[in-house]
């Protein structure tokens, strides 16, 4: 489907260019519904220098945003925001896999990705670069 195309450019496209071979992508090869970022960097306000870092896309994506995002559940957050259950309608799957749920939520009406017809259409509206610029800004203390 389209959908899946987009999510596979998508992830194609960060982790060559944002994560730039540093860590190994996995990801839901056959429904393209998650992706795990083995050792994304944390801030340096974390007690661990890199982690594990799961997305679930929503059915409806690139027209909604993934909500929030998941850590192990061994780690503890010093800005809170992570949870042993997930909320807004987030999947609760990771949490029965060793998983805790960071709330990370985009305010309705401010996710606004482009759906072209052509290829690299998606880079003109939000997508998984700007999802990674809220993780990134969320982790490290700052906009929920």
């Amino acid at each position: 489907s389209a959908s899946k195309r987009l999510i596979l450019e998508q992830i194609v496209d960060v982790s060559e260019k944002l994560f730039k071979g540093m860590t190994e992508i996995d990801y839901d090869d056959l429904n393209f519904d998650w992706m795990v970022v083995e050792r994304y960097k944390m801030p340096p306000n974390w007690s661990v220098g890199y982690s594990p870092l799961m997305l679930i896309f929503p059915t409806e994506y690139p027209q909604l945003p993934p909500v929030g995002f998941y850590l192990p559940k061994t780690l503890n957050s010093p800005n809170g925001h992570l949870f042993d259950s997930a909320y807004h309608g987030a999947s609760d799957a990771p949490i029965r896999e060793g998983w805790r749920w960071y709330c990370s939520y985009v305010e309705q009406g401010a996710w606004q990705p482009s759906w072209g017809r052509y290829a690299d259409d998606w880079r003109k509206g939000d997508n998984l670069w700007d999802y990674f610029t809220l993780v990134g800004e969320v982790l490290a203390g700052g906009a929920n």
